[in-house]
């Protein structure tokens, strides 16, 4: 069963998205700034309070070889170690930041078994989908849209975004 919907404005997850998107821009620009005065070279990371993990160049890989932990998945992911100076110095500078972490549905909606979902925004409209082996209810902060309707946003939204 897959369900798209809109989530209300007035509700904890649509305040929580957009929470988190101002959080991921901040943690960004504070990484690019910590990337800078540490030379790291990595562009793709993810910030979490008391560590860091980054997509290392093969310049990272070399520069801080003994600062990583072992590799995460098959992306190359790499964790810097909490007691390295790179890791020490991370955990200083977020002390009194608030890591992007993406809202999800776990606990809004009961789900059981594998299911996946999507949850994005178009402009202040927060949409999402939900897809699942078994049946389920939907939170009351979601409105119940067409499939129709949801691929045809998105499918405008990214002809409207291609020609840019």
């Amino acid at each position: 069963m897959e369900k798209f919907f809109t989530i209300k404005k007035e509700s904890e997850l649509y305040k929580d998205y957009f929470q988190y998107l101002d959080d991921y821009k901040r943690n960004a620009e504070i990484f690019n700034e910590f990337a800078d005065k540490h030379n790291i070279e990595a562009s793709r990371f993810i910030p979490y309070k008391k560590y860091l993990l980054i997509v290392p160049t093969e310049r990272d890989k070399d520069k801080f070889r003994e600062d990583f932990t072992q590799e995460y998945g098959d992306g190359g992911l790499r964790q810097f170690k909490v007691r390295s100076e790179v890791g020490k110095a991370w955990t200083a500078t977020m002390s009194d930041i608030r890591p992007a972490h993406k809202p999800t549905y776990f606990g809004l909606v009961h789900v059981y078994g594998h299911f996946t979902e999507r949850l994005f925004n178009i402009g202040d409209v927060l949409y999402g989908s939900i897809s699942a082996n078994g049946s389920f209810e939907l939170h009351s902060c979601m409105e119940e849209i067409k499939a129709s309707e949801f691929y045809k946003i998105i499918e405008d939204y990214n002809s409207e975004h291609s020609n840019s």
